[in-house]
């Protein structure tokens, strides 16, 4: 019931390391943005329960993961395990893999692609056959490419096959959300020797009949299903422009309701050996696409290390990280990696910028020098070089770390197509706040300075309690101040905070008295 040819991903089983906490990642609905995030969650591709010590389990798995793609088969594997991660979170976007586009004999147990013996025998004339009668596979030699765009055989797939063959018990319900992954987002012509007369055939060896098919089919399922939703697997392409390709990729996307995608960046692509001009196009295009995503209301759901299968290292995971940051902008946008034990195989685990807070952006992406980014938030600055050589980058005043806690020190130099995401922290609050009559023209406070990276701190003061009016800032590391501009019979609150580059700590408790006359 598991995928293991070299286009999808390989069975997943085995345990992952217990999580510190189920409390640490909360997953909230889609409408609800997380207090500390600045936009985008996470997700895990092919998750397994399997139940052996130390493993992560659907209930984890939900706390963690608002996001996840599997086949059919594993789904109702879970159904009746008890597990069905979309019934634990019914918010999620939690897909299910489906292949209208083709058929394919070694998929049966799969259960995503429709019947191919039932089309062979029933109606081959669905099947696509270039000049020799020859069946056209797509990515991988079993496969057999359908002309999907026509509506005998839509009508048979959305009507038939789907309710009776694909729809399981827990997407059966109409009035159920639930979500589809249609795989083979090629949206541009298949190259075929297709026999002249053959306008079938030659439908699909141009990009504006592929495109076509795709709108169409995609139109057909959200007619059928209304309260389904369906995202597409691609991606961006590094030997077209961003200009090239948006406008015809932004289009078919308009038909859906998300993207997804094998690559986030170069690093595990199919694209990481093409010349750093290619591997330009294709990440302006994702920088460019997941803005139109997100003004949109669409998923975006990438995911680094699935190119290849391979866990990332911790500099690709620092590289893809920042990417993201860049870019991430709403609630339905998903980061994703692959995470592996000892042994290779595929296993969800927490990991640490899961639990790190950014805060809320502070800018859009900005490109600081050419081809070289930045994109502050309250508590962390993403950083990319897409360059063509290492850069220094000066950063701000103050203590900056990585992910790992490790300090980063100012310049930061990047290589070459890398990131990094630093992390800087605000101060902590000063306490304990008193203040002091002297006479009716002057007020002392003081208070305890609980931080090291203030740059100073900030006072409000007030007459009801509610309304505070500033007075002049305070250096850094000074704990007292006076108030000579009060006014005798009078009561007055205070209250102080710390601030630095990156912003203000929490305030102090409030302390108030009555001037003498």
């Amino acid at each position: 019931m598991c995928e293991t040819d070299e286009k999808k991903s390989p069975c997943l089983y085995g345990g992952v390391a217990k999580l510190a906490t189920a409390t640490l990642i909360i997953g909230l609905s889609l409408g609800a943005a997380k207090a500390d995030q600045a936009g985008g969650q996470f997700g895990f591709s092919h998750p397994n329960f399997t139940g052996a010590a130390g493993a992560m389990t659907a209930q984890q798995f939900v706390l963690a993961f608002d996001a996840a793609m599997h086949n059919p088969n594993v789904f109702r594997s879970w159904i009746r395990a008890g597990t069905d991660i979309r019934k634990l979170n019914p918010s999620g976007v939690y897909l299910k893999h489906l292949s209208l586009r083709t058929i394919d004999r070694s998929y049966a147990s799969v259960g995503d692609h429709p019947s191919y013996n039932w089309i062979h025998a029933n109606h081959p004339e669905w099947i696509l056959r270039d000049a020799n009668g020859n069946t056209v596979p797509l990515f991988i030699s079993t496969e057999e490419s359908l002309d999907f765009g026509n509506d005998a055989y839509l009508d048979w797939v959305l009507n038939t096959w789907m309710p009776n063959n694909y729809l399981d018990s827990t997407d059966s319900d109409p009035n159920k959300i639930t979500w589809y992954l249609q795989d083979n987002g090629d949206f541009l012509g298949q190259h075929i020797n297709c026999a002249p007369n053959d306008a079938v055939c030659n439908r699909y060896n141009s990009d504006a009949g592929v495109q076509s098919a795709f709108k169409h089919m995609f139109d057909r399922f959200k007619a059928r299903w209304p309260n389904k939703r369906i995202m597409v697997s691609t991606g961006t392409l590094s030997y077209l422009t961003p200009s090239e390709q948006l406008p015809f990729m932004e289009d078919v996307l308009s038909h859906t309701d998300g993207y997804f995608s094998e690559c986030l960046v170069d690093s595990h692509c199919y694209w990481a050996g093409e010349p750093n001009s290619g591997k330009r196009n294709a990440l302006k295009a994702t920088m460019r696409l997941a803005s139109w995503l997100a003004e949109h209301g669409k998923v975006f759901f990438p995911n680094l290390g699935m190119g290849d299968r391979t866990q990332p290292t911790r500099s690709e995971m620092n590289y893809g990280w920042a990417f993201f940051n860049l870019v991430r902008k709403g609630n339905l946008q998903f980061f994703a990696k692959v995470t592996q034990d000892s042994t290779g195989l595929w296993q969800p685990r927490i990991y640490r910028e899961m639990n790190l807070s950014l805060g809320q952006a502070l800018e859009e992406r900005q490109q600081i020098s050419p081809n070289v980014y930045r994109r502050s938030f309250e508590h962390a600055i993403a950083y990319v070089n897409l360059s063509d050589s290492a850069v220094s980058i000066s950063l701000p005043s103050g203590t900056h770390t990585n992910s790992l806690g490790q300090a980063v020190i100012s310049p930061l130099t990047l290589a070459s197509f890398s990131g990094l995401t630093v992390y800087h922290s605000i101060p902590i609050a000063p306490s304990n706040l008193r203040a002091t009559a002297v006479s009716g023209g002057q007020v002392n406070l003081s208070w305890t300075d609980n931080s090291d990276n203030e740059a100073g701190f900030k006072i409000g003061r007030s007459i009801n309690g509610v309304d505070f009016k500033p007075l002049p800032l305070v250096s850094a590391n000074v704990t007292s101040y006076r108030d000579m501009t009060v006014e005798g019979s009078t009561k007055y609150y205070y209250r102080v905070r710390a601030y630095n580059n990156f912003g203000y700590s929490a305030r102090s408790n409030v302390a108030s008295l009555t001037t003498p006359p």
